[in-house]
């Protein structure tokens, strides 16, 4: 009996590397073997040639083995169509959840949600970064009995552990919205911003931009940037049903963390000292303009303790591992 995992290819953005990351986990260190989904535009692709696409990445299976299937993929259409195939070889399914779109933005949209629901009741198992996540899911119809919460997105990555990140007066901001008003409104004295953007049309006093990078360029780049970092939007809501796997590239990179006090992982924050937690953008002014060069390095030495096991990828691990275990109870 072999257990699968699927993989996103063909895009650009955390989505994909975030799959990509939790299947090399998998395959290098569990011996899972990888179901690869290529990205294509083709909304009008015959059903013999689609089946037959989906048939040839699921042609390894056999009866009784174990799919774990990354959600989201392309849409919700490919992906109950993908499961149909899988569920013919009578193999067990488990979900692990990166997103719901439906949560994304500034307003919910529940019919949309109505139809993730309908998709997730398909999984034996489900794994969400979140216990709010899950109850957002069994509040809405989810009949799934068995769930694992996955809590921290690890980031594999080295850094050298005598080249500690440097009190400098810098924020760094990763996330997928460098635009939003709060950042285009910064009024730190002491303070630059940095935003990872390509191609910014706006300019603000004490915001720079960065050329964006990936994996371990960009951890090196955040150490060497030092300073703090920053998990941040409009709204903040999502952040409580998912951390966002930005927050782990900013501890995997050794650097303190500014955070919603709503996040999902406030309690692994404020138990493990990452950083501080905030609900305004005058608190975090406020701790900004009192924070001391010693308890940064206070700060840098719970991060630096913390972040070896998303640099190792022991949560992916723990998680996949208790899956499985919970799938056969």
């Amino acid at each position: 009996m072999q257990t699968y995992i699927t993989n996103l290819n063909g895009l650009i953005g955390g989505n994909q590397e975030a799959q990509n990351m939790i299947t090399d986990i998998a395959c290098d260190d569990l011996n899972y073997r990888e179901l690869g989904i290529y990205n294509y535009n083709w909304p009008n692709e015959p059903d013999e040639v689609l089946d037959n696409r989906i048939d040839g990445i699921i042609a390894s299976l056999h009866n009784n083995d174990t799919v774990i299937f990354q959600f989201p993929t392309m849409s919700l259409s490919w992906d109950n169509r993908f499961i149909n195939h899988v569920r013919a070889y009578d193999a067990h399914l488990i979900i692990l959840i990166h997103d719901l779109p439906s949560q994304q933005g500034d307003n919910s949209d529940s019919q949309l949600l109505k139809q993730e629901i309908e998709f997730l009741n398909q999984a034996d198992l489900i794994i969400a970064p979140s216990q709010k996540m899950v109850d957002l899911l069994n509040n809405n119809g989810l009949t799934v009995n068995r769930t694992v919460i996955m809590r921290m997105w690890d980031r594999p990555g080295v850094v050298n552990p005598n080249r500690k990140p440097k009190f400098n007066q810098v924020v760094s901001y990763l996330g997928d919205n460098p635009n939003q008003q709060f950042f285009r409104h910064w009024d730190s004295d002491k303070y630059t911003l940095q935003l990872f953007e390509d191609n910014p049309n706006w300019k603000q006093q004490g915001v720079s931009f960065a050329k964006p990078h990936q994996k371990q360029e960009l951890i090196d780049n955040l150490r060497l940037s030092g300073g703090l970092s920053i998990v941040w939007d409009d709204t903040n809501e999502y952040y409580s049903l998912n951390p966002s796997y930005e927050l782990s590239y900013y501890l995997a990179a050794g650097l303190p963390v500014i955070a919603p006090a709503n996040i999902s992982v406030a309690d692994i924050i404020q138990k493990n000292n990452l950083g501080v937690l905030v609900d305004s953008k005058d608190a975090i002014n406020s701790f900004l303009n009192e924070l001391t060069e010693d308890k940064y390095n206070e700060y840098v030495s719970s991060v630096d303790y913390y972040s070896n096991s998303l640099r190792m990828g022991i949560n992916t691990k723990l998680v996949l591992n208790e899956a499985i275990y919970q799938l056969f109870l």
